[in-house]
């Protein structure tokens, strides 16, 4: 049985391979027209960027193998969004299978500024297993400073109708969010825009600004899922892609493991798997996986179209983004406005990192200075 099942990862993992290799072959011949280079030189700069991967390999696995945590407190210190539901009538344009015509309705929040009115409006979109009520403290800051704060649970997430973790579509994910914009600005027509991702919640941030530059003012970043960590457990994520085209539904990691990889603070670890009821502790679909995945693999391919101004926060030592997107962003994006703060001890879970408070400070001035 052992010889049996390494046999089969072996082979899920040569169809990975050959498949990975065609599928990105294929979008750099289409996009690689976008960096303007001659056939000279994008032959250079793929070289130098697959020299750049190799080069990393050694850090990268040192990476993976740190577990050892740290305790601090918790810098959600119990914050909630004051306001729910401010948006009664939002439903998801996400179905769940063929024959699936049910209208699933998604949990909307609102921090508003505690100086009225506000300056500014900002828009947070939480990450994946998460729910909006994590973020309530980034919400609270922004308050405190003259930014009124919209946001909602996704499809399947928190407080919102829909089969537990489960996002099949990114594409239709990103419709949501289309749609709550839409929302957003009826209720605030001539106010500045911003827009704040954390991981699934950055990529969901970075597809809005793709495709509406002129709607916002700019992005505030959190370990952004636009680049997949690629040696953060290689063969569940294979096999998990291969079982989400089959069998979307299906769970492929284990339930209520008691700890996180994205998260540093064994305290934060004992609030999410003890005492938060909302936060997603099972096991990942495979259809989720797959789409979030190949999303980034698609994702990554665009950094020389983003042209919205950001600030993007990134660790070092995060096991489920690949930190080099840091660094990959900044020198593909034409932004003429973009900045990253890097720091190399942390992990993925940055909103709910010690550092966070101090981020705040820094994120709370950037947004000011471009209203």
């Amino acid at each position: 049985m052992d010889y049996l099942m390494k046999f089969i990862q072996k082979s899920l993992l040569k169809a990975e391979f050959l498949w990975t290799k065609q599928t990105q072959v294929q979008k750099q011949a289409k996009h690689l027209k976008h960096f303007h280079k001659k056939p000279s030189e994008q032959l250079l700069f793929q070289l130098k960027y697959r020299q750049l991967q190799q080069e990393q390999v050694e850090q990268y696995q040192k990476i993976i193998r740190t577990k050892q945590k740290i305790e601090a407190e918790n810098p959600l210190r119990n914050k909630m969004y004051p306001e729910e539901n401010f948006i009664d009538s939002f439903y998801s344009s996400q179905s769940e299978g063929f024959f699936d015509a049910k209208k699933y309705k998604l949990h909307t929040y609102r921090f508003k500024a505690f100086e009225q009115p506000p300056k500014a409006i900002c828009v947070i979109f939480h990450g994946m297993n998460w729910h909006s009520n994590l973020l309530a403290h980034i919400a609270e800051d922004l308050a405190k400073n003259q930014i009124e704060v919209c946001a909602y649970d996704f499809k399947g997430y928190g407080k919102s109708q829909g089969l537990r973790g489960y996002i099949p579509d990114i594409k239709r994910h990103i419709d949501d969010a289309h749609q709550f914009i839409a929302e957003v600005q009826k209720i605030y027509p001539d106010k500045p825009l911003f827009l704040c991702g954390f991981s699934l919640g950055g990529l969901t941030a970075f597809h809005l600004g793709l495709e509406n530059r002129e709607k916002f003012k700019g992005i505030v970043f959190f370990a952004p899922a636009l680049k997949d960590h690629p040696y953060y457990q290689r063969y569940p994520k294979i096999f998990g892609r291969f079982i989400g085209r089959l069998l979307p539904k299906m769970k492929v990691t284990p339930t209520n493991r008691g700890r996180s990889s994205a998260q540093r603070n064994k305290v934060v670890d004992d609030y999410l798997f003890k005492v938060d009821e909302l936060y997603y502790k099972e096991g990942l679909r495979a259809g989720t996986l797959r789409s979030i995945i190949e999303s980034m693999m698609d994702t990554e391919f665009l950094y020389h179209d983003f042209d919205v101004p950001f600030l993007l926060f990134q660790g070092g030592h995060d096991k489920l983004v690949d930190p080099s997107l840091a660094s990959q962003l900044i020198e593909q994006s034409p932004s003429q406005d973009k900045q990253i703060i890097y720091d190399h001890n942390l992990w993925h879970g940055i909103p709910l990192e010690p550092e966070i408070d101090e981020y705040m400070k820094i994120v709370v001035d950037w947004i000011h200075k471009r209203v």
